[in-house]
């Protein structure tokens, strides 16, 4: 055991309560922009799932993922239950605040009078004492750990505000993928990889072997571990449908006869006219994972650039991006020179007018990281 799982071990033992929660990229505010990664799902569902095992109290929102995303992780785990499902709700407090420097207190004491709880405040201002100055609110009871899976850098501060905790643990693909870094926390846990588990593991070591150029040894290595656990091929046949289903594979077929290799840049681009999605029932939540199986077909590309036309505004001409690359710190720069951050291997970028003046910035700013 690492030492740094070790430490993390040791966090989680301590915490009665725990909050799983997942970034999601705030630049596309579109159905593009809901966090259906399915890594990270996987990651947070296996990491929620194991809480709960371990006997922790375990809160994950899941609000946030699309239906395919959530039907996809359910079928891995078990297709009639709800892998998101949680065994507490969050606690709030009631406080009551007032300004002590302008009114000054020398006693507090309650009594209960019938149905009704009285606070009894003693204090030199009392006659002067103004009720509106009074304020009732409610404040989050913290959680012992907080558990963030793959946020972008943009979003940490915002998610660390939205939960109150005690202690937080950033999951994230730079060192290792999402798949060896779940194993090492069922391992940690368990002492092995229980078998209600093996599924959604492996479906997420190879998703993520599937976008990764080289191929990363751990991954490989556990893909192997796994086959040797008899899978049920049929539970993994189930999460593919549930997230790729047939209307997908019509918009993607659409993106890939539009798409090219460009050999200067070693970039993969690919269009999408909003027509594409009136002509395939499709919608923007589909765009991240068209790209994931691009990237799967050339992984050896620098940069992937998925452009599509806005079909949620149609008043508005607007063509957006989806921005990914192997190489996370190229990524990162790319990212900040188009004021944007990368969540995992990709980002968002919006508001260019037309697809020749999307692709033509692009190209510049890809030129510069290179």
């Amino acid at each position: 055991m690492s030492e740094s799982m070790r430490k993390f071990k040791e966090m989680a033992d301590g915490a009665e309560t725990i909050a799983v929660r997942f970034g999601s990229p705030r630049s596309a505010q579109s159905e593009a922009g809901k966090a259906n990664d399915i890594a990270k799902a996987l990651a947070g569902a296996l990491a929620h799932q194991t809480f709960l095992k371990a006997g922790k109290k375990s809160h994950i929102d899941a609000d946030n993922l699309n239906e395919r995303t959530k039907n996809c992780v359910n079928a891995l785990f078990d297709e009639n239950s709800d892998a998101f499902r949680q065994n507490f709700e969050a606690k709030e407090n009631i406080l009551i605040k007032l300004d002590t420097k302008n009114f000054p207190v020398s006693s507090l004491k309650y009594e209960q009078e019938g149905d009704t709880l009285k606070i009894i405040l003693e204090s030199p201002e009392a006659k002067s004492f103004d009720p509106k100055t009074v304020s009732v609110e409610k404040e989050a009871v913290p959680m012992d750990l907080l558990l963030l899976i793959d946020p972008a850098e943009a979003e940490v501060e915002s998610l660390l505000s939205e939960t109150a905790h005690k202690n937080a643990v950033k999951l994230s693909t730079k060192e290792k993928s999402l798949a060896v870094k779940s194993a090492e926390i069922l391992e940690a846990f368990f002492g092995e990889i229980p078998d209600e588990f093996k599924e959604a593991l492996w479906f997420l070591a190879a998703h993520e072997e599937k976008t990764s150029h080289p191929p990363k040894k751990e991954t490989l290595a556990l893909l192997g571990r796994l086959l040797d656990q008899n899978l049920s091929h049929e539970k993994i046949k189930k999460a593919k449908e549930a997230l790729r289903p047939a209307d997908f594979w019509k918009l993607f077929g659409r993106a890939l006869a539009r798409s090219s290799f460009e050999k200067e840049t070693a970039t993969t681009w690919a269009f999408l006219p909003k027509a594409d999605f009136e002509k395939t029932n499709e919608s923007e939540k589909s765009l991240s994972a068209i790209l994931e199986e691009m990237r799967g077909l050339r992984p050896e590309s620098n940069f992937f650039a998925l452009l599509w036309e806005s079909s949620t505004e149609p008043a508005v001409k607007s063509v957006n991006a989806l921005l990914a690359g192997n190489n996370h710190a190229k990524l990162k720069m790319l990212a900040e020179l188009m004021n944007a951050s990368p969540a995992s291997s990709y980002f968002f970028a919006k508001g260019f007018a037309t697809f020749s003046e999307a692709e033509l910035k692009i190209r510049g700013f890809i030129r510069r990281v290179l």
